[in-house]
């Protein structure tokens, strides 16, 4: 068993390493010159509206999204833009380690929507947790780094159609913005 942990870890931390060097990469030639994330108010940046505070690790409690064994040996948690082309691919390379590793490792979600690259991607992580009510959370994922759908309102609002979520309640969800809070914590988190 200590044999088989030490190849884990260091896959981990390799995989880790990498993501981060292509979330590095990709922000570094795609967003120079952006103008700062603006929330509803168009006066008011994300740092403007709450305090910035300095974290040691990620908080992970009940409204975080994960998947994987709760006992797992390994977390791996990555703070992603569901409407950033690298972020897809690590997607892909995460599922490849969760499948090849399932009871060690458990894999936690955070949002880190960056508005003034992707604009758009608050509603798009906000249909994601409205998904999560209905434990489609993964799916709905899924089939936003797919491609296969739009990304409007309209995309979003098909996505939950062929998921067999509830549309009613979904697009009541969508349209209230009832998990931007959340989403902007994670979104603090990651920057800290």
């Amino acid at each position: 068993m200590e044999q088989k942990k030490i190849p884990i870890i260091g896959t981990v931390i390799f995989i880790i390493i990498a993501i981060g060097v292509l979330i590095l990469f990709y922000f570094a030639v795609y967003g120079e010159d952006r103008p700062p994330i603006r929330l509803n108010r168009p006066s008011a940046t994300i740092r403007d509206t709450l305090a910035i505070h300095t974290i040691s690790e990620p908080q992970i409690d009940k409204t975080s999204i994960r998947k994987g064994q709760e006992n797992a040996i390994m977390k791996i948690v990555q703070y992603s833009d569901f409407l950033c082309p690298v972020c897809s691919e690590a997607a892909l390379l995460i599922d490849e380690f969760l499948a090849a590793h399932p009871s060690d490792v458990q894999y936690i979600w955070k949002d880190f929507p960056v508005e003034s690259s992707h604009a758009g991607t608050m509603a798009v992580h906000n249909a994601a947790r409205c998904a999560s009510e209905y434990g489609r959370f993964w799916d709905f994922h899924d089939a936003i780094f797919s491609s296969g759908y739009s990304r409007d309102r309209q995309g979003l609002l098909a996505i939950a159609q062929d998921l067999e979520i509830p549309s009613l309640a979904f697009s009541l969800c969508v349209d209230s913005g009832k998990y931007f809070g959340n989403i902007r914590q994670d979104f603090l988190e990651g920057q800290a």
